[in-house]
Order: structure tokens, then sequence, then C-alpha cells
């Protein structure tokens, strides 16, 4: 069986995510797994529903199996982010490629990469970093210093981070760019509507029938909403009893960004963001650093010690089995055998339940407390056997 792996967030699934497993597939990648990250975002917010639904709408619009991608790496940083999605993926043990959707396409991409390398190995980057750039910012300065044009798109970005990464972990595993069709913040004129553009028109009450997989459609009829408004005094109770010495600890937080959140008189977390953004300082690494601050993920990432089996089809069962032969991490379905096994899949665990504890309080109807312990292979099976 030849295997590709993708690192997504299907926030929601929609046709662009199809025609890349579609491309997948004429490439002939029998099996499709995916590192989905599960109930919140790397833009600092809480996924439209819940990582079970999402994942079972990407079953049914073509991936076999679903590994969720760790909430502390799931809210990283683009280079955080790649490294979990690119660890899951390679831990599987079972995979030929590695692939992403990026603007530029895999040729300028990979001259991107080969100067962020050379840029990285002579410091430039972090001396960028130093003059209060964020890391993207400062690839961008260091590798136009070398003479190489560089894209500000998201994806283009994603993809350097991604070879980035595989460098690391998997050298031998190849990453596979597929061009993407339509802009990152595309509308319905798009030949694929993005993923934003349709959380934007669900927001506003519109069909977006059309630019979703029957799969994704059905389940935005009858998904729970989540709502991070919902958590909104809490998070501001919670930054209105700290010091900033209490939030030095936790991801994003740099010197200089706790003081000013600790010390902004804000009525909504809106507030708070605006008031504590700088230019060294953008909203989005508040927004970051913010949700990381409340939901306690450390500065130093702990290490991924499990995968957690989200969903999967007939395929996705082979490949479960390949898994037990190759994987070098185990996969669970529940999360207690990881807690029960060691203390270090312990810790993993604390940090993703406290973030799904929270999560729940973002639903209309939150979900039992104890759903992630109640899930079984069985369950998951029964869940997508029509697919």
């Amino acid at each position: 069986m030849k295997i590709a792996g993708i690192v997504a967030e299907y926030n929601p699934f929609h046709k662009g995510h199809a025609y890349q497993i579609e491309t997948l597939r004429a490439m002939r990648f029998d099996g499709i797994v995916a590192a989905m990250s599960g109930n919140f975002v790397q833009r600092a917010d809480t996924a439209l529903t819940d990582k079970y639904a999402r994942a079972r709408a990407a079953v049914r619009g073509g991936v076999d199996l679903v590994l969720e991608l760790p909430l502390p790496y799931a809210v990283a940083s683009a280079e955080d982010f790649a490294f979990g999605g690119i660890s899951v993926l390679a831990a599987t043990g079972i995979l030929d490629a590695i692939c992403c959707g990026c603007e530029s396409g895999d040729a300028k991409n990979l001259a991107q990469y080969e100067a962020l390398c050379r840029a990285d190995k002579a410091g430039l980057i972090k001396e960028c970093m130093k003059e209060g750039l964020s890391y993207p910012a400062a690839c961008r300065a260091a590798v136009t210093a070398l003479g190489c044009e560089w894209s500000d798109e998201p994806n283009d970005v994603l993809a350097l981070a991604y070879r980035k990464a595989l460098q690391k972990i998997a050298p031998h595993v190849p990453l596979v760019a597929i061009e993407r069709k339509g802009a990152f913040h595309g509308d319905e004129a798009e030949p694929f509507e993005s993923a934003s553009s349709i959380r934007r028109r669900l927001s506003a009450g519109e069909d977006v029938s059309g630019s979703v997989p029957r799969g994704t459609a059905e389940m935005l009829d009858d998904m729970q909403a989540s709502d991070l408004s919902r958590l909104e005094r809490s998070i501001l109770a919670y930054y209105r009893t700290r010091e900033p010495d209490d939030l030095a600890g936790y991801y994003g937080m740099r010197e200089g960004l706790t003081q000013r959140i600790c010390s902004a008189n804000a009525a909504t977390v809106n507030e708070l963001f605006d008031a504590a953004k700088t230019k060294r300082f953008p909203h989005s690494a508040v927004r970051r650093a913010v949700l990381c601050g409340y939901l306690r993920i450390p500065a130093v990432l702990p290490p991924i010690t499990y995968l957690r089996v989200l969903a999967f089809n007939q395929r996705g069962q082979e490949m479960l089995r390949l898994m037990k032969e190759r994987a070098t991490l185990p996969a669970v379905s529940s999360l207690s055998p990881a807690m029960e096994a060691d203390p270090i899949h312990g810790d993993m665990v604390k940090v993703q339940l406290r973030g799904d504890e929270y999560f729940a309080l973002t639903l209309p109807s939150p979900l039992s407390r104890r759903q992630d312990f109640l899930r079984t292979a069985e369950k998951i099976e029964a869940e997508n056997a029509q697919f």
C-alpha cells in the first residue's frame, strides 16, 4: 500500500481539500492519513465544531485515517505547528510521502527552502527576530537579503516549515507539494472557496453547501457550533487576576507582552488584543499568547508520546494494522491507556483534556466531560461503518 500523509485543520473540510485527495489518488497513493487539529486551531480560536464531527466529515470526503494533532502544537506558530504535524505522521511508520498544498508550487518553494536553510545557518533569522520581527517576517527579511524571492502566502510559509521539520524528523520521506486552486482568502468565485471564506459566510447565516462535499454539508447542518466568546468573561477574569511573572512560563508569552496583557484595561477580549498589540507584538502573536496562557500551554511544548485516532474507514483499519508493526508511538482511541501507560503520556493528556474541557464550554450544549475516555476503536468503527 502506497500511503501519503497530510497535516490539516479541516475547519471545515471543503472542495479544495477533496481536490488535494483526488490528486493524490491520481498519483497512485492508496491510503491517506491526516494529522488534524483538534478542538482549537492555529489562528488561536476554537474550531467550528468538535474534532470528532470534523474527522468523520474528512473520512467521508476521502481521508482514510484521521489522527489528532495535539493541542499544544495545533495552536502554535507555523514552525511548531509543522513540527507537530510531521512528528505525528512520521511516527506512524507507514508513510511514502507527505503532501501539502501551497500557492507558489513546488519548484519555487524548494528555492525558498534552500535559501531559508542558508539564512538559518548564517543566523540571519535570529538577528532579524532580535530586531522585533515575527518569525515569518524575519524569514522573509533574511531570505530577501540573500537575493531569493519570498512568498508571504500562508501555505507557502507552512510548506517551508514542513520541509524544515522533515529534515529533522524524517529526511527520507519526500514532500509532495500540490498547487492550491484559489486564493487563501478566496470567496465563492474562486475555483475552491477557502475555509476562512466559508466560515465568514456561515457566521452570516449563508448557505455554503455548494462549496463543501456532501459529508461536510451534513455535518454543518447538524453541528453544535463553537463560539470562543462564550469564554470571554472567564478569559478576562483570568488575566485580571494575574501578574506578569505568572505568565512567563506559557507559550508565546514574551518579555514585555506579559506586562501589556496584565495591565490592559479591557472589557472584551478583542479590547484586550488591541490594548496589548504593538509593532513588536502583532495581533496574531497576542491572540496566540492569550489563548495559550489561558489554556496553560507551556513555553516548551511537551513531546508527542502517543497517536490519537479520531476516525477511520476500512482502508484506515488496514493502515492501523500496519502501524501496529511499524509505528514508533502507540495508537490509542481512548485517552485512558495513554494516561495510565506512562507518566509522560499523562502530562500531555492533562494539557489535552484541559483544552477540551474549555472547548466544551464554547458549545451550546457542552459535551460530556468524559468524552475522551469513553471513545473506543469499536465506537469509531461503528460511526464510520457506512463510509
